[in-house]
């Protein structure tokens, strides 16, 4: 192999592997799994119908063209090819990969090198020249708010005009350009005669074509079709990018269509280089990461989407155009096209050619606007709200449990469309409101001497959607934000520091009023790296950590000396909590339970391991533990073993008397009631 190649493709998997090295620190592989399989099936249905249409126009684009120099290959042979083109485009550094459709055109369609590298040319010339107005009108329609305050448009809509001002010189003086090529080709002495020979025969043909199509006055449906390309392809991008997204509590108004297609823009742009990274991986992502942060996304999203993002559309790519080379390459399918004399090539007119166009458009825009309307096959699906009547057996031990505690329960409950804090008594009665807004309001933690609550407010239930903490009054009649970046929050043992996770990345800690934020975990000199930190709980002397980490897979509880940054994995399992002045761990254990989850507690010093709390059927799906400070009573949420989701089965809150082995279940209201905590009185 050509040493030159092996220092080219080294050179450029070092990009992809660095660049991805450093997104990855933000990043995990979970995280991107579960941002795609966000995506709705609405949102990926538009997403391919506006891709196929795009490909549809390249391949219209070409036929055109080839029409007029008296070729006309088959459709979907053709089309086949746009696909195929495509894919290489992608993988080739420096778009060289659209060659791939000269190629396939000449040996597998029987188009004359000519015509098809005369269709190649003014498909390129006229992509640009499609791209200068979007881009001149995403900037006009942002320059009112520069991007960050660091860019103006006016000089990049100057740029663009004088981009369209070359580009129609070289296309209207293309031929011309040819020929001058010809005659310098021919000056060259050193070149071989039978080379100067077939490379003159090429250009002459392509000058014959190029003419043709000048001729004809195609240009102008040249330049219609090229746009509608641009158009389906960044807005298929766009389609994907909200469908991302919208379960980050994100809306239309936030991201819109001008600013999102500078983003995307500038990130194929960077990708056009001819060292962009290894597959089409690299440059791309670290362009929209940065691009999309300038243009008002947070660091954390936009390195997300950049990562999700590519990585779906390319994979998308490549399966379509792998299968569009294996369907091509079947023997009936090598097409020889139909070829005229341009004198007798029966050209449609110009009202004909738009009328079909608008018709694509008109049934493109019908079938996305059926789909925008179909309901959501993965939308989050509520159970059904079943109210169930406490037995005379549940009444008892409602009240033995009751007279063995006092003070109250909080929980989060979607009682109202949307998950909000509650409280009641340890028999369930006097059940009130502490705080319920029109946002998700979860993961309540009381502080040690009952007067304050801290939780968790976002947009959505998906895990992954940015999320603020709050705090509230016993009462709920005093509720303020702490900090605008942070999930699952709880109070120090002697309440007056509040620790919580940020982006699944590290612990902070604040004050009880918000002020002095610090990073507590993972730190530099610690061995923690590249893993998910989830769901924190510190020990009652504040030196120790647990959380749920996705390393070395899903989902395990590890342990952190927070003065030295040293993590270990302590035991297979989630939701860990310290107890027992924090010499023992409750932890969900989803290997060896019945029903696939029961609740578990782990002695740190000796490793042994107890049952707390395991049921079978019906409603053996224990999560979300929580054990009183005096070790007594067990606090915990169980669904049916046929439900698991979070955010829609109906768990019910039970409460067990450690020490008799009495379980109490408090909630029979079909709603989904989880983290319940002890609220002192």
């Amino acid at each position: 192999m050509n040493i030159k190649k092996i220092i080219y493709a080294l050179f450029s998997l070092g990009i992809t592997a660095a660049i991805f090295s450093y997104l990855l620190t933000y990043v995990s592989v979970g995280d991107v799994i579960e941002i795609i399989r966000s995506v709705s099936w609405n949102f990926l249905a538009i997403f391919v119908i506006l891709s196929l249409a795009g490909s549809l126009c390249r391949t219209w684009r070409y036929q055109t063209v080839l029409k007029v120099a008296g070729h006309s290959p088959a459709t979907l042979p053709l089309f086949l090819t746009t696909l195929i083109r495509n894919l290489f485009a992608d993988l080739l550094p420096a778009r060289l990969g659209d060659l791939v459709y000269i190629y396939i055109g000449t040996t597998r369609l029987g188009i004359p090198f000519g015509s098809a590298a005369s269709s190649f040319a003014l498909a390129f010339l006229f992509d640009i020249l499609a791209l200068v107005p979007l881009v001149a009108f995403a900037l006009w329609s942002i320059q009112g708010a520069s991007i960050q305050g660091h860019m103006a448009a006016t000089p990049f809509i100057i740029g663009g005009v004088i981009l369209s001002a070359v580009t129609i010189a070289i296309i209207a003086f293309l031929p011309s350009l040819v020929k001058f090529a010809t005659k310098f080709i021919k000056s060259i002495s050193f070149l071989p005669k039978k080379w100067i020979s077939k490379i003159n025969t090429g250009l002459e043909s392509i000058i014959n074509s190029l003419e043709l199509a000048k001729k004809a006055g195609i240009y102008g449906r040249l330049l219609f079709l090229s746009v509608l390309v641009r158009l389906a392809k960044y807005s298929s991008y766009y389609v994907f990018l909200c469908g991302m997204l919208v379960p980050l509590g994100y809306n239309l108004q936030q991201m819109p269509f001008a600013k999102a297609f500078l983003g995307m823009f500038a990130s194929e742009l960077a990708a056009s280089l001819p060292f962009s990274g290894f597959a089409g991986f690299g440059v791309y992502e670290g362009t929209w990461a940065l691009t999309f942060e300038l243009l008002g996304l947070p660091g954390s999203d936009a390195k997300l989407t950049a990562v999700s993002h590519h990585l779906f559309t390319q994979v998308y790519g490549y399966l379509l155009g792998i299968a569009a080379l294996l369907i091509l390459l079947l023997p009936f399918f090598k097409h020889e096209a139909t070829s005229k004399e341009s004198k007798n090539i029966d050209f449609e007119p110009s009202s004909l050619f738009y009328k079909k166009t608008l018709s694509l458009i008109v049934l493109v825009l019908l079938i996305i606007f059926f789909l925008s309307r179909a309901p959501s096959l993965n939308a989050e699906k509520a159970n059904p709200i079943i109210s169930e009547i406490p037995s005379a057996s549940d009444l008892n031990t409602q009240n033995e449990i009751k007279s063995k505690f006092s003070g109250k329960i909080v929980f989060d409950s979607n009682r109202s469309g949307t998950f909000g804090i509650y409280a009641m008594n340890p028999d369930a009665s006097e059940l009130s409101k502490v705080v319920d807004s029109d946002w998700q309001d979860r993961y309540p933690d009381p502080s040690p001497d009952g007067k304050w609550i801290v939780y968790a407010r976002s947009h959505t239930n998906f895990r992954l959607a940015p999320s603020e903490i709050w705090i509230v009054d016993r009462d709920g009649k005093v509720a303020k934000r702490l900090n605008e970046n942070g999930n699952f929050p709880t109070f120090s043992r002697d309440g007056k520091t509040i620790y919580f996770e940020r982006e699944r990345k590290s612990v902070i800690s604040i004050n009880l009023d918000g002020t002095n934020e610090t990073k507590i975990f993972p730190l530099k000199r610690g061995n923690y790296k590249n893993g998910a930190v989830i769901k924190p709980s510190i020990s009652p002397d504040g030196k120790w950590l647990a959380f749920t980490s996705d390393k070395p897979d899903r989902w395990n509880t590890w342990l952190a000396n927070l003065e030295t940054g040293e993590a270990t994995f302590t035991i297979r399992g989630c939701e860990a909590s310290f107890w027992n002045d924090g010499k023992n761990l409750s932890y969900i254990n989803k290997s060896t339970a019945l029903s696939k989850s029961g609740i578990y507690s782990i002695e740190l010093e000796t490793k042994q391991v107890s049952t707390l709390q395991d049921a079978g059927e019906p409603r053996g799906h224990e999560y979300f533990p929580t054990i009183s400070p005096d070790g007594k009573f067990l606090l915990y949420a169980a669904s049916l073993v046929t439900q698991h989701d979070h955010e829609t089965s109906n768990y019910e809150i039970y409460i067990k008397d450690l020490e008799s082995a009495v379980v109490a279940r408090l909630t029979f209201d079909g709603y989904t009631n989880r983290w319940p905590k002890f609220l002192k009185n």
